[in-house]
């Protein structure tokens, strides 16, 4: 079995230092695989609810920048030598 864990595309901890210290930190901890989101636009409003949700809010619609995944990845994948993507 392995453990992973997400690293963030947008807000706060996105940015390329932070991003790389996640990943090679997570790594260094034996982690094996990160994943990254792929949602590159989120719509300013919507009508319907979201069903996974208690309130019906989709998490992450905090305004911002968002990276975009493919490049995300590969970012990732110089900045680290084993952790699968």
């Amino acid at each position: 079995m392995q453990y992973g864990f997400g690293a963030p595309v947008s807000g706060p901890l996105s940015n390329p230092r932070d991003l790389a210290r996640i990943v090679s930190e997570g790594e260094a901890m034996g982690y094996g695989y990160c994943t990254l989101s792929d949602h590159v636009v989120i719509p300013r409003e919507l009508e319907a609810k979201y069903p996974y949700s208690d309130t019906g809010e989709f998490p992450g619609r905090a305004g911002g920048d968002r990276h975009e995944q493919l490049t995300a990845v590969a970012f990732v994948a110089a900045k680290t030598s084993k952790l699968r993507l």
